[in-house]
């Protein structure tokens, strides 16, 4: 469910689902929905499990843990 809010930003609520699906769900809506040339997606993250969002091209992931820009697999 996404809905607004008062803050600048979309909230996005899965029932029954983690932080880390709800990202990885939402990032793969904006690649299939966007054009990958004026798409930009950056996740800060500590958590492993959404390092498999480094396959999609538009995404770059700050890794937390390890304060830096993690590099690209692919």
């Amino acid at each position: 469910m996404l809905r607004t809010s008062n803050l600048p930003y979309q909230i996005l609520r899965i029932d029954r689902a983690e932080a880390d699906d709800c990202i990885a769900v939402l990032c793969s809506h904006l690649v299939e929905t966007h054009s990958e040339d004026s798409l930009s997606i950056q996740v800060v993250t500590g958590d492993s499990d959404l390092y498999q969002l480094e396959s999609l091209s538009p995404v770059t992931l700050w890794d937390r843990k390890g304060n830096r820009w993690r590099e690209r697999l692919n």
